[in-house]
């Protein structure tokens, strides 16, 4: 679904078992799982395969980052590391964050890494609490787009906005946000997804009937530019 290089060009790949799960289903089972990919003799194909990570939720990132792998996976922001250098994520740490998981994609995407060096992650449709101690509030809040230090310790709610599904961020050079979002409202029964331009503190149209966790200064701001009902689903910032 998602994937990164590292330094020696391995890949890692957030994949999908392929089983349509419901959330409960999908708790019990944890099919899905990160491969790790790499060509041994330089060739430039890929000749071995490695399961990095296993017995996961639904796993929706993937960035190589100081020797570790930084992923999305429900409830939150998670760090794997190999530790003995078999291939294999023996230490796993949940850093930040507590997501409701509906067992969709949608739950959750990351993280980024911002050049002024923070994480990025988005989504959280069906409600969350920054704090991975603390549980979501019932119901759904206001998806949007979040940061936090690499250590977890300082976690924020950057923007919001969407009726559903913020999925992935990129960064220009004066590390300004941009994005996508699936269903980002309805006008005249209409689906608009849409491009964004994330501003910190910015609230976005979204479902009337989610709270926003970011005080409200004005009206809503407008995407970027809304693309019609076509689930955008990545972005990069091509430099």
């Amino acid at each position: 679904m998602m994937a990164c290089f590292d330094e020696r060009g391995r890949l890692f790949i957030a994949e999908s078992a392929g089983f349509n799960l419901d959330e409960k289903q999908l708790g019990a089972r944890r099919p899905n799982f990160i491969r790790r990919i790499e060509d041994t003799d330089g060739d430039g194909v890929f000749d071995k395969s490695t399961i990095f990570a296993d017995k996961l939720l639904i796993p929706n990132g993937a960035l190589w980052l100081d020797g570790a792998l930084y992923v999305a996976e429900p409830p939150g922001i998670w760090r794997f590391t190999d530790t003995d250098g078999d291939g294999v994520a023996d230490r796993r740490e949940h850093l930040a964050g507590n997501v409701r998981s509906n067992g969709m994609s949608s739950t959750i995407h990351g993280p980024v890494l911002h050049p002024g060096g923070r994480l990025f992650w988005c989504s959280g449709q069906q409600g969350y609490s920054l704090d991975k101690h603390a549980e979501p509030p019932p119901g759904r809040i206001a998806p949007g787009v979040f940061s936090l230090t690499r250590d977890g310790a300082e976690h924020e709610v950057f923007a919001v906005g969407g009726t559903a599904n913020p999925v992935e961020v990129t960064f220009n050079e004066e590390g300004e946000g941009f994005g996508t979002i699936a269903i980002l409202d309805r006008v005249d029964g209409q689906r608009n997804d849409a491009l964004m331009h994330w501003i910190h503190g910015g609230v976005y149209p979204h479902n009337p009937n989610d709270p926003v966790p970011i005080k409200r200064t004005g009206p809503d701001l407008p995407p970027l530019s809304r693309v019609g009902q076509v689930a955008p689903a990545g972005l990069e910032y091509y430099r």
